[in-house]
This record gives C-alpha cells, sequence and structure tokens, in this order.
C-alpha cells in the first residue's frame, strides 16, 4: 500500500468532513484498518477508568454505552450501510489492546463486522514503514487517518483518488477475509486474562 501525499486535515476538519460524508452516503461499506497497538482516548469514560486502573467501571461503562453503538449500527444498516474492521493485534496484547477488545466486542454484537489478524497479516506491506490507520467510506474517500507520538487522534490526510482508494480497500478486503471473526479471537486470547494494570 503506497501512499502519495493526501490533503492534510486537522482534527476538527477531519470530523467534520467524515460526518458531511458519511451522512450523505446512501448505501455502500465502511472500511476500516486498525494497526497501531496503543491509542490514548480520554474522550471516552470508560478509556479513562481503565486508564486509571479502575477496570470494572471501564467494562461497566462499555456496557452502558452499548444501546448507543446498537442504535448508531442499526441506524447505519438501515441505510444499506456496513462496517467492517480489520483489527490487528500483536502478542503478548498490550493493556490498551485488551480493554479495545471488549469494546469492540460490543460493536461486534450490534452488527459491525470484526476480524482480527496477526502482524505477519500485514508484514508483505510494511518492509520500510508500519501501515497506517486507514478508513475508506464507499468509493469517494479515504482517510489515512494521523495520531500524535503518544497516540491521541490528531487529524488525517483525505484521499479522493479512485484507483488508490479501490486498490487499498481491496487489499484490507481481502486481508480481512484471512482474518480470525473477533468472537472466535475474543474467546481464545482475550476472554481468560486478568485485568490490565492500566496505561
Amino acid at each position: 500500500m503506497a501512499f502519495a501525499r493526501g490533503r492534510h486535515l486537522g482534527l476538527e476538519a477531519y470530523l467534520a468532513d467524515f460526518e458531511k460524508r458519511l451522512s450523505r452516503l446512501e448505501s455502500g461499506d465502511i472500511w476500516k484498518l486498525e494497526r497501531r497497538q496503543h491509542f490514548q482516548q480520554p474522550e471516552s469514560e470508560s478509556w479513562s477508568a481503565f486508564a486509571a486502573g479502575e477496570w470494572d467501571d471501564a467494562l461497566r461503562t462499555l456496557d452502558d454505552a452499548g444501546p448507543s453503538v446498537r442504535n448508531e449500527l442499526v441506524a447505519l444498516a438501515d441505510s444499506g450501510i456496513r462496517v467492517h474492521r480489520l483489527r490487528i493485534a500483536e502478542q503478548p496484547l498490550t493493556p490498551y489492546l485488551q480493554w479495545e477488545f471488549h469494546s469492540l466486542r460490543i460493536r461486534h454484537r450490534h452488527g459491525e463486522d470484526i476480524r482480527v489478524g496477526g502482524g505477519e497479516l500485514v508484514a508483505p506491506f510494511e518492509r520500510e514503514h508500519q501501515l497506517p490507520e486507514i478508513l475508506v467510506i464507499g468509493d469517494s474517500v479515504m482517510y489515512k487517518i494521523r495520531y500524535t507520538d503518544s497516540g491521541v487522534l490528531c487529524g488525517a490526510e483525505l484521499y479522493a483518488d479512485a484507483e488508490l482508494i479501490a486498490a487499498c480497500r481491496d487489499e484490507v478486503v481481502r486481508m480481512h477475509s484471512a482474518a480470525v471473526p473477533l468472537p472466535e479471537y475474543f474467546d481464545r486470547h482475550v476472554a481468560a486474562l486478568p485485568p490490565p494494570h492500566g496505561e
């Protein structure tokens, strides 16, 4: 996956552009590739509890958010939009990933199509650099999502070249099909883990 330079968007511009394009999407698929093993999500009450070492509160807050997640995904499905995610996870899991898998489990339960692959799945593309996080909406736009060194969302680069979008989406689709469904991965690698110690 080779990326030319896209159009730079700061955080507010990226979020606004994403919401605008999503609201205009009448049907199609959203594909997300998550590669980093650690993020910070201070906007999330559950993540903040996890980072503070309050594991039970983190899980409870995730469960409390389940109905809003369901409403979000049902609304997209009713519009003919399906959300797919490929989560790359290396062993041993980082504390962040352990928390995120509980969040993703809820999203999967309510209709998001999530599969998990190891680092070997993306290794052919990472001879020089680790793959970025990418998000493809339909056929018209792709974002290379940008984060600070500590993993805080800070913006994106926007791509509108149809051939580039199709090529990247096709590779994500191919890897997604070769990955493990989230429930199977969760039962095998996450369910029995002791609570993490936070960030």
